[in-house]
């Protein structure tokens, strides 16, 4: 009989989030090396409901590269890339957000990983190619070519009203991660039992 996991593992994350990008790599790590010991539950939250609330006085266009300046900081002590440049601040988050809620309905035996790859392309688009995904199309370009996604069925099914419980528990869990302690321990030798005491 083998014992169960010795460690639950809650991962609040949010496409757009510079430190969800950048503390990616020790996540990846912390699977790979002690998967069978963890039990894993990832939480979408909206970082950026509506830009234009959340930053009234900048614009996704015109300041980009003053919202480029603020991930260089992170950059710095995550090791993860930002783009050279950043063609526009998303506008939202909850888009890609809801697209990965979407892709975890679209898992099958064959491709269990499906929202991983999701979650993936999305911050790649912001992350790397500077490009955020917040619009039906430019959730599609980021995500056509995905092994094992229904593109048009994710749009159908990944678009909540604006109002209602879901984007309330939603925009709840946003709120909960802004005020949590981060912790990052990119140590290469952490056993599960020194990872459970922390």
């Amino acid at each position: 009989m083998t014992a169960g996991p010795l460690v639950d593992v809650v991962e609040f994350t949010d496409p757009g989030c510079v430190w969800s990008w950048g503390s990616e790599p020790q996540l990846r790590w912390l699977r790979r090396v002690h998967g069978e010991g963890l039990r894993w539950r990832r939480v979408l939250g909206i970082q950026v409901d509506d830009l234009a609330v959340t930053h009234p006085a900048r614009d996704a266009v015109r300041d980009a590269d003053a919202f480029r300046e603020d991930w260089l900081g992170v950059a710095e002590h995550t090791g993860a890339p930002v783009p050279v440049r950043l063609e526009r601040m998303h506008r939202s988050t909850r888009p890609a957000s809801l697209a990965v809620v979407a892709a975890e309905r679209q898992a099958t035996a064959e491709h269990q990983g499906v929202a991983d790859l999701v979650l993936r392309r999305l911050r790649e688009a912001v992350f790397v190619h500077g490009r955020p995904a917040d619009t039906p199309d430019g959730l599609r370009g980021a995500l056509t070519g995905v092994p094992g996604l229904d593109v048009d069925r994710l749009l159908r099914d990944g678009m909540l009203p604006k109002q209602g419980p879901e984007q309330q528990r939603l925009v709840d869990v946003a709120d909960e991660l802004s005020k949590s302690p981060l912790f990052i321990d990119d140590s290469s030798h952490l056993t599960i039992m020194e990872l459970r005491a922390k």
